[in-house]
């Protein structure tokens, strides 16, 4: 058993004895498979494609408002309800926590900005000021290589420290002691 360039699995049947062998592969196979849970109503789900109907493009945040009558999926832009889509469930991923969160501030997964509140989630293995656990405030960035600088520097110790190693506390939008334009 072979997979093609169109990843088909390809079985040579040369007997009976040949079907049953690759059936029982091909059952293995697909025991296997992760399970997903299928989308429901109220859900939170990413586009993969643009919806079949409507003027929803991929890669956005939907909420799930309901089926039509041939089963398919009909969903609202999180941010702005007037616009809905119509999806098959292939063309679409249950949203991630993170992907919701960033969505209902108006921005895409791990978009932070100058003055959002964030905690260090995990060491930084060549050295930050900041530690796992630290909460404080980005001062400058990010940069074009995703690089914060948060908080101050600490024994002359720099507080740069990659995106991927914070998380989002509070955005500076949502902020009542700064600007968060």
């Amino acid at each position: 058993m072979a997979k093609n360039e169109n990843h088909y699995l390809t079985v040579n049947i040369t007997s009976e004895e040949n079907i049953r062998g690759a059936i029982k592969e091909l059952q293995a196979k697909l025991a296997e498979q992760p399970t997903v849970e299928p989308l429901k109503v109220g859900d939170y789900a990413k586009t993969l494609t643009k919806s079949k109907h409507g003027s929803i493009g991929a890669g956005e945040i939907i909420i799930i408002t309901r089926t039509d009558y041939y089963g398919e999926i009909v969903g609202e832009l999180l941010l702005d309800s007037e616009y809905e889509g119509i999806y098959l469930a292939s063309q679409l991923d249950k949203a991630t926590e993170e992907e919701v969160k960033f969505a209902k501030i108006g921005r895409k997964p791990n978009e932070f900005k100058k003055g959002d509140i964030v905690r260090v989630a995990d060491n930084y293995k060549l050295g930050s000021a900041r530690k796992a656990g630290d909460i404080d405030e980005i001062k400058k960035g990010p940069d074009s290589g995703g690089w914060m600088h948060v908080g101050d520097e600490v024994d002359g110790i720099g507080a740069w420290i990659p995106q991927e190693y914070i998380e989002l506390i509070t955005p500076v939008e949502a902020r009542f002691d700064v600007d968060g334009e």
